[in-house]
């Protein structure tokens, strides 16, 4: 296996214990009020490791976003998916503009079923350079990790 590859036995699914302030801030950030607008920044600011003079549409849909950095005047539309797992961050570069129903996956089930029953899944982190324009509908996995 690749030494920058991270698996994860069955029995470490649904121990982690972010999930359930990491749902009440999407809520939030999803179903904000015209009127309330102006508290985007912030939420943003508490969902990811990093997002500074960033705009996201609505809806979003995140996972594990303390693992996700997204640099300055990036641009996220409508639809996003985006996922990372433990020791596989996501960082997406400065000026970078994803277009609508885009994920960005870093975890895959293994192929091989006799790897499959050994592990639940794996992950390897994804990083997405400055100035990068991801069309809509694109996939993004760590097999190809750098953009």
């Amino acid at each position: 296996m690749n030494h920058d590859l991270v698996c994860f036995p069955f029995s470490d699914l649904g121990t982690e214990t972010h999930w359930q302030r990491e749902g009440e801030l999407l809520q939030r950030f999803n179903h904000l009020p015209p009127e309330a607008q102006h508290e985007r920044p912030e939420l943003l600011k508490a969902l990811f490791a990093q997002a500074d003079e960033v705009i996201i549409s609505p809806p979003l849909a995140i996972a594990r976003g303390h693992l996700i950095k997204l640099s300055r005047k990036v641009f996220i539309n409508y639809n996003a998916q985006i996922a990372a797992a433990p020791g596989a961050p996501i960082t997406i570069g400065h000026h970078t503009i994803i277009a609508p129903n885009v994920q960005i996956q870093t975890g895959t089930h293994p192929v091989d079923p006799t790897e499959r029953q050994k592990w639940a899944y794996c992950a390897k982190g994804i990083t997405i350079g400055n100035n990068v324009w991801i069309g809509a509908g694109a996939i993004i996995l760590w097999r190809r990790n750098h953009w």
